[in-house]
């Protein structure tokens, strides 16, 4: 199969046909040709005119006009007809960087156990489902005592998948957005969504027919999906991390959600899930409107091609909505005893957008590295939550095009990039220094000093609620305008000052310490070492 999908595609790719959806086209053309002409009697696909009119009359209405004459056709007839049009989109799409998702197989199988786990869900509805070829027609074919409804908003996807199922009864393909106002009004057993990623769309686009809580794309799927579960039904979506603890218009979402149905379970997927599209952090929701006194948290991770749980954890769930937000690292964090007590503590919090401006630094490429007046503040450059300022890197730039990353005094810097989490606080040099894309710079205005943000930072507690904010896994991503939902414990500025004396002064007799025990040892070393030789 892989050959002739090959043969078929260097043979368009001779013609300048080499768009990804015009190569779906043309195979779509193929097959839809094809099948109408084994509805004649005769085999009249051995002559090259009738082949040619059948295609125009049967395909042109709904693929547009076939960009070239009729012995290109044939000769792409001939090379196509035995090629699976799903396959060679799979084919097509795999490593795809565009956004058309086609999830791994060990995923799919897993959203198939989770119709197995469902055994008394009889309708099914499964969103964007061009997401899932790999696999969707065994699971149709396994479950043939349930019915299927398929959704996608993309008009060749409709026409792939209406060809690709046509001999099923069990199945229905809906050209349908589920990013705008759905046209559904059936009710659902089990929904299975996995939505676009952080798409924003235009806020009069969405307001022509219905208003959305938030303006992203997972938010407007998920909101939308809700009103067709079925009274004991499920929503499984699985969305971005930050779903789970963004401020603003998703915090309202969460508080929707919770109003008016009940969360089952959420999961993290394993990291890379849907790379190369994307790399972020991804969790698995279910969503009911079955009453519930426990929610599942935990961890689903890849084992010899395989999802697996890896970690669960059953939490009472008037505990887990006492939280303004979603992040089960509370729950299963190693440090929850300190997190809870911070949590439940009187003590007075603030949200860090609330009190500083927080941007990310400028990308800078390895060829802009060169002697310049201008220096660079890089992960390299923390150690141990001190900067080292005589290491720092330089460019050669006009000042007005660096004037934005500039670092000031006092500036805390903490890296966004990595695999480890540095923090430190600048202190103002005599030359202009930036911070690189690696980094992002909190700009404290008020109330709270740098060096006690840097302590809290620091902390176990601290430590644990940035973690939450990655949206990687192993490889850290952190945005800034998420890291400004960190909340921060606003003691009293005098407060603060003590503690950060008691840091500071304990830190210089460690350094002491350190330095003694370290000029000790090396003198002892090298007193040793001559004792060899004398």
């Amino acid at each position: 199969m892989e050959k002739s999908i090959e043969h078929f595609c260097n043979l368009l790719y001779q013609k300048g046909i080499n768009n990804k959806d015009k190569l779906i086209r043309e195979i779509l053309r193929v097959r839809i040709t094809n099948s109408k002409l084994s509805e004649f009697k005769n085999n009249k696909d051995t002559d090259p005119e009738i082949v040619y009119e059948t295609m125009k009359e049967s395909t042109e209405e709904i693929l547009g006009y076939f960009p070239g004459d009729r012995d290109f056709f044939i000769e792409m007839y001939s090379l196509g007809k035995e090629i699976d049009p799903l396959e060679f989109t799979i084919q097509t799409y795999r490593n795809d960087r565009t956004g058309r998702i086609i999830v791994p197989k060990y995923l799919t199988s897993y959203l198939e156990s989770i119709i197995e786990e469902n055994s008394n869900a009889k309708k099914i509805l499964i969103t964007d489902v061009e997401k899932s070829l790999v696999g969707i027609v065994d699971i149709i074919r396994k479950y043939k005592n349930k019915e299927f409804i398929l959704t996608t908003e993309n008009k060749l996807m409709y026409i792939l998948l209406e060809n690709s199922l046509d001999s099923f009864n069990n199945a229905e393909i809906i050209n349908q957005s589920i990013y705008k106002e759905l046209l559904l009004e059936d009710k659902f057993d089990l929904i299975i969504s996995i939505p676009a990623f952080g798409m924003k769309f235009d806020i009069e686009e969405l307001l022509e027919k219905k208003t959305f809580i938030t303006r992203e794309s997972d938010g407007i799927a998920v909101e939308n999906l809700l009103d067709n579960i079925k009274k004991d039904g499920f929503l499984c979506a699985i969305v971005p991390a930050r779903f789970a603890f963004s401020g603003g218009n998703f915090e309202n979402l969460r508080k929707h959600i919770l109003n008016g149905f009940h969360l089952h379970s959420i999961h993290t997927m394993p990291e890379g899930t849907f790379r190369p599209y994307s790399g972020i952090k991804t969790l698995m929701m279910k969503i009911s409107r079955k009453k519930n006194t426990y929610i599942y948290l935990g961890s689903l991770s890849l084992e010899k091609n395989k999802l697996i749980m890896s970690e669960e954890k059953e939490v009472n769930i008037e505990e887990f909505v006492k939280y303004s937000d979603w992040r089960i690292e509370w729950f299963l964090s190693d440090n929850q005893e300190d997190i809870n007590k911070y949590k439940r503590s009187k003590v007075k919090k603030i949200k860090l957008k609330e009190v500083a401006e927080i941007f990310r630094g400028k990308s800078i490429m390895k060829k802009d590295i060169k002697p310049g007046d201008i220096y660079v503040l890089n992960i390299s450059n923390i150690e141990d939550g001190q900067i080292l300022y005589k290491d720092l890197d330089t460019i050669d730039e006009e000042e007005r095009k660096i004037k934005r990353y500039q670092l000031e005094d006092n500036d805390l810097v903490i890296t966004c990039r990595g695999t480890i989490n540095k923090v430190a606080v600048y202190k103002q040099l005599d030359k202009q220094v930036i911070a690189s894309a690696n980094i992002i710079v909190i700009r404290l205005k008020e109330k709270i000093r740098s060096n006690f943000l840097k302590i809290f930072m620091e902390s176990p507690v601290g430590k644990t609620i940035i973690k939450t904010f990655q949206r990687g896994t192993t490889v850290m991503n952190i945005n800034p305008k998420d890291i400004g939902e960190f909340e921060i414990p606003l003691l009293s500025e005098g407060k603060q000052e003590q503690l950060i004396k008691e840091y500071l002064s304990e830190l210089e007799c460690y350094t002491e310490h350190i330095n003694q025990a370290e000029n000790r040892w090396n003198n002892k070393k090298n007193t040793i070492y001559k004792g060899i030789l004398y």
